[in-house]
């Protein structure tokens, strides 16, 4: 079980978030409390965000002003909990956009109605650096194709007991992984609708990694891989729910372990009896 810290602030009704940020020391925890607070936020030091209501009651509103949540430096330690981020918009990343190599966590967060201009990743995009979500929820966000998630560069994404859907009624991929960030997932769900869960593409010299345990695949295709570069990919345990491309590999390329593939789920977000998928459905 995570235990909070204690704050070194907390934010007083009506007070401005951006100019509370800038006041705190490197590594200090901003309590949050229940009400939207607007404004786009440019992190430049290492800081927890702790809602104090949850997820439910207290909002980061991005205002459309950019990302919600934009993390450029490096060697930063930021840490999201208990949250609800909204009406970001950027290129990509339209809640979070992690660009410099610096650790960033989200805890128990709801990503929602954020957009993606011209890009895929609605919600997130991770360039470098890490990004790490854990019980969260990341659904209606705008993106090229319907997707919510980028990762890409040599970002390093981790999904643990999260929930990622595609924008209705696209037809692209909820998450897709590019070049060579490197993505791990575990115990959660990941809903492409009539698109693909999951695309996985590289290039000539740069192979991406996925690696899934646990996990439920579900769309119209549950996992999208590149004929000619679809990187390395490791799935155990884990739930396909539609169509599956690219699977039949060179050996060592793509490993399956335990996996079960099926036509489809259900319900729309949740496994399929038996399956051995977990997450919040």
């Amino acid at each position: 079980m995570t235990t909070e810290p204690s704050c070194d602030r907390i934010l007083a009704p009506g007070e401005d978030l951006g100019a509370a940020l800038a006041s705190l020391r490197g590594g200090a925890v901003l309590g949050i409390p229940a009400g939207r607070w607007t404004g786009a936020l440019r992190l430049g030091r290492s800081v927890t965000l702790l809602g104090l209501a949850g997820a439910a009651e207290v909002v980061l509103d991005g205002d459309r002003a950019g990302p919600v949540i934009t993390v450029e430096e490096d060697d930063l330690d930021v840490r999201l909990v208990g949250l609800s981020l909204v009406n970001g918009f950027a290129q990509s990343g339209g809640a979070v956009s992690v660009t410099g190599f610096s650790r960033v966590a989200l805890e128990s967060c709801v990503l929602r109605d954020n957009r993606a201009g011209q890009g895929p990743g609605g919600a997130l995009h991770v360039e470098a650096g890490q990004l790490a979500l854990v019980r969260c929820r990341v659904h209606d966000n705008e993106g090229r194709g319907g997707t919510a998630a980028l990762a890409d560069g040599v970002g390093v994404l981790t999904l643990q007991d999260c929930l990622v859907v595609a924008a209705a009624p696209a037809g692209g991929a909820a998450l897709r992984i590019r070049d060579s960030a490197e993505v791990t997932m575990a115990g959660s769900t990941v809903d492409g609708g009539a698109g693909a869960a999951v695309s996985v593409a590289g290039t000539s010299s740069r192979r991406p990694r996925l690696s899934v345990t646990g996990c439920l695949l579900s769309g119209a295709t549950s996992l999208d891989l590149d004929a000619a570069h679809g990187g390395r990919v490791h799935v155990t345990d884990s739930l396909l729910s539609g169509l599956a491309k690219g699977i039949f590999k060179p050996i060592g390329t793509v490993v399956m372990q335990g996996a079960l593939l099926l036509g489809a789920a259900p319900e729309p977000h949740r496994p399929a009896p038996g399956s051995p998928a977990r997450g919040l459905v």
